[in-house]
C-alpha cells in the first residue's frame, strides 16, 4: 500500500494530475485527524495553509462523490469554514500566525483570504 501525503495529492494537483475516482476523492476526509503531512491537522487543529489546500482537492472530487459523500464533504467544508472565522480571523483584518507551522503573516493572509474565496 502506498502512503499518500497531503504534499504528494498537492503536487499532483499543481501538475494537473490528482487522480480520479471515488478512492481519490475520499481519501482526504479519511485522514482529516492525522498529523501533517499525513493528514490535514496540525497539533490536532486546522491551519489556514492545510483548509486551503484541502477544499481544493475535495472541489476536484466533487464530481466524483456520491450524494452521502458530497454532504460529508460540504460539513468537512463548513467545519473549516467556522472555524476560520471563529478562531483565525481577527477583527483588525489579519489573521491567527501559528509559529510552529513555518507560517507567516502573509502566508496566513495568502490562505486564509484564499479559502474564503
Amino acid at each position: 500500500m502506498m502512503i499518500i501525503t497531503m504534499p504528494m495529492m498537492l503536487r499532483a494537483i499543481v501538475a494537473g494530475r490528482l487522480p480520479t475516482g471515488r478512492k481519490s476523492s475520499i481519501r482526504p476526509l479519511r485522514i482529516e485527524d492525522d498529523p501533517y503531512p499525513f493528514g490535514w491537522r496540525h497539533k490536532g487543529h486546522f491551519i489556514n495553509h492545510n483548509n486551503y489546500h484541502v477544499a481544493r482537492i475535495l472541489k476536484f472530487g466533487w464530481p466524483h462523490r456520491s450524494a452521502a459523500q458530497r454532504l460529508e464533504a460540504a460539513n468537512a467544508v463548513h467545519s473549516m469554514l467556522d472555524w476560520i472565522l471563529k478562531e483565525s480571523f481577527k477583527q483588525n483584518g489579519s489573521f491567527e500566525v501559528d509559529p510552529t507551522f513555518l507560517s507567516s503573516l502573509a502566508a496566513q493572509y495568502h490562505f486564509g483570504v484564499s479559502f474564503l474565496d
